[in-house]
């Protein structure tokens, strides 16, 4: 009888077991079953349009339309003399390249551009077509030795990005400019307006001649010297291609 007993006890228990192990699953399966219907796929979709968003959107390209894009070298003279001399502002055209950037961030985004040192004119009205001619001839055979050195090129490292308003931003441009051979880190600011189809960058920094390797035109036996620093400004006109 004893033996029964503890027969009987032993299958209660197992049987107790049974059951409590199979509320526990069927609690688990309820909880999980009171999910919405389609849930799992509005989560997955969900997922897959956050993952989508994250992916970098493909960089917009325009490029620089060299008829209205214009680069401008202010060269300043000193010495002795420098009263009786003029100061140079040469142009520079013929343009060539592209900026990219990302829609509506803007960031990242990158320029490259380039354009012939034979372009390199004077464009001062102080001086009288025959100078200009005799200064022309002097910028691009003794400083910038345009058939040793046919380009200058610039490219973007980084860019950043302070914006003003919807069409409107500032950046400031780190790039490699290479010039007369050489090729230097230089930091170029810039207003930037956005337009419908195209953009427009302008802004003004300064190089050295001596950076460059480039030399200083002088006149009256170096009693009127340009001076090292050079001004440039500019002004780039790009259209979405």
């Amino acid at each position: 009888m004893k033996f029964k007993a503890r027969g009987y006890a032993l299958t209660c228990a197992l049987l107790i077991g049974s059951i409590f192990r199979l509320s526990i699953a069927g609690g688990y399966t309820e909880a999980h079953d009171l999910r919405k219907p389609g849930t799992a796929q509005i989560a997955d979709k969900a997922s897959s349009s956050n993952a989508q968003t994250d992916k970098p959107s493909k960089l917009a390209r325009y490029k620089l339309d060299a008829t209205q894009s214009l680069v401008k070298v202010r060269v300043f003279v000193g010495g002795i003399l420098a009263t009786f001399g003029h100061d140079h502002t040469i142009s520079v055209s013929g343009l060539r390249g592209e900026v990219q950037m990302t829609p509506i961030t803007i960031e990242p985004a990158a320029v490259h551009m380039t354009f012939e040192t034979k372009s390199a004119t004077e464009a001062g009205k102080e001086f009288s077509d025959k100078d200009r001619q005799k200064i022309n001839h002097s910028i691009q055979e003794e400083a910038l030795q345009t058939s040793k050195y046919p380009e200058i090129a610039f490219g973007s490292t980084r860019i950043s990005i302070s914006r003003i308003s919807e069409s409107r931003c500032r950046a400031k441009i780190t790039g490699d400019l290479t010039l007369h051979g050489m090729t230097r880190s230089i930091e170029v600011p810039a207003d930037v307006a956005l337009r419908e189809g195209g953009l427009t960058a302008q802004g003004e920094f300064q190089i050295r001649h001596s950076d460059f390797g480039i030399r200083q035109l002088s006149a009256v036996a170096g009693a009127v010297k340009a001076k090292d620093g050079m001004e440039i400004s500019y002004k780039l006109v790009a259209t979405a291609e």
